[in-house]
């Protein structure tokens, strides 16, 4: 458009013109070509001006630290990201200069650079430690451990000797009190049997998803730790610390445990001389090895020896309990539990239970009742 407008002005600048039917030259004449070609010629140099603009405005702009109007400082400038940079297995499209420095750290010798930095040791030190024990100082560090657990495990014993069993010992009477109390001795003794059921069943269950169940798992031996904080056998437990043995058995439950066992566990029969006219359990055949007939030890001792004693009961409980406890099914058996019966469960039985809990650490249970229950549950006597 340019060039053309450029020849147009060359032809028709000239104020002269001819005139086609005459041949005559006349001054200042218009045509309309003429007009239209120095419009067109306007045009474009209007068009020429503004792309001389917008160009001198885009050089700026790509100057360094100057901004499009040419005078505000940038504070950055577009990164050129071309290509991308493969780490990992994945590509990251970085600029061309972080390129180049990702691949020079490709590059770099990371063993080469610590066994240089190995030499810049003294040879003092790198001796001393190349002649380091490592299997002295492993040995050193677990029998420190062991050690520290050891000290906690004295001072845990210490705390419950010293200061939770004295005052469990104080709050538990005053516990059983007030529930027999509320409830009477009779459902408060039949409450306590039930649970010390329970228990039994949850220490079976215990063990079956201790070995089934958890497996080793920390998670979920948390998770059972929880359920048996809930369970009835906290309760059955708490109430148990204040008999100082196992727990009571109504009659069928004992000899049930007799029978589970195998006739491992022993029936020991303490009742007084005048006190068997009544007659004695009559085991079966299989099991008859598991009665133990010992007696109680006021039959033994002599009236002498009853008045120098300070606590008479004390002393009785005591001398049955050593007795009991040197007899040899007892004495090289002591894992198997203990049930001690008495004629109606006038306390013999307790005492000498938690004497051999206390002083032989044996299993013992007490029959609930004695003998009298036994012959009300219509238990096999003999005589």
């Amino acid at each position: 458009v340019e060039d053309q407008a450029s020849s147009s002005c060359s032809v028709t600048d000239s104020p002269r013109a001819t005139d086609g039917a005459t041949g005559l030259t006349r001054t200042g004449a218009r045509t309309p070509l003429h007009l239209s070609l120095r419009r067109m010629e306007m045009r474009a140099s209007m068009r020429l001006a503004s792309c001389e603009r917008v160009g001198s405005r885009m050089a700026a702009a790509r100057r360094p630290g100057r901004s499009a109007a040419g005078g505000t400082r940038r504070l950055g400038r577009e990164l050129d990201i071309t290509r991308a940079v493969s780490l990992g297995g994945v590509d990251i499209p970085v600029p061309e200069a972080v390129e180049a420095q990702v691949e020079v750290l490709k590059s770099v010798d990371v063993n080469a650079i610590a066994d240089q930095a190995k030499d810049l040791l003294p040879a003092e030190v790198t001796e001393y430690v190349n002649n380091i024990d490592q299997e002295y100082l492993k040995s050193e560090v677990t029998e420190g451990i062991a050690e520290v657990k050891g000290l906690l495990g004295q001072g845990f014993d210490q705390l419950n000797t010293s200061v939770v069993q004295p005052w469990w010992k104080e709050q538990a009477p005053l516990l059983e009190a007030y529930f027999r109390e509320a409830w009477g001795d009779y459902y408060y003794d039949y409450f306590i049997d039930e649970w010390n059921s329970g228990v039994n069943d949850l220490n079976r269950l215990y063990n079956f998803l201790d070995t089934q169940v958890v497996a080793g798992d920390w998670k979920r031996l948390v998770g059972l730790l929880v359920a048996t904080w809930y369970s009835p056998g906290a309760l059955g437990f708490l109430l148990s610390l204040n008999k100082g043995y196992k727990g009571n058995l109504n009659a069928l439950d004992a000899l049930q445990l007799i029978e589970k066992t195998g006739g491992r566990a022993s029936l020991v029969d303490i009742r007084m001389d005048k006190e068997r006219s009544s007659g004695q359990p009559d085991l079966p055949r299989r099991l008859a090895n598991s009665y133990l007939d010992v007696g109680y030890a006021r039959d033994w001792l002599t009236p002498d020896v009853m008045r120098m004693s300070k606590d008479k009961d004390q002393l009785m409980c005591r001398a049955t309990s050593t007795v009991i406890a040197d007899l040899k099914r007892v004495n090289g058996n002591k894992a198997q539990p203990v049930i001690l019966i008495d004629n109606s469960d006038d306390g013999r039985a307790k005492g000498i239970a938690r004497c051999l809990t206390n002083d032989h650490k044996l299993t013992c249970y007490v029959v609930k009742g004695g003998f009298d229950a036994w012959k009300r549950n219509k238990l096999p006597v003999y005589g």
